[in-house]
């Protein structure tokens, strides 16, 4: 809901912004994006929930923590 609203803002002030579930990750997109800005949400101990672990895990590596 958030994100939607954050979309439509945008939109109103000429930018074209995308608004993605991390389920759907893909690496090549956020590498080729100018600008990204990510709203995510965790669990109580700030693990990645279940549709995130990917983009957590490639977030990990980037960082050579994993």
């Amino acid at each position: 809901k958030t994100c939607s609203r954050l979309q439509f803002i945008g939109q109103s002030q000429g930018f074209l912004p995308r608004v993605i579930g991390l389920g759907d990750f893909q690496p090549e997109q956020f590498i080729a994006s100018r600008l990204t800005f990510l709203f995510l949400s965790t669990y109580g101990t700030g693990g990645p929930t279940e549709d995130s672990e990917r983009f957590y895990e490639w977030i990990e590596k980037l960082a050579g923590t994993k």
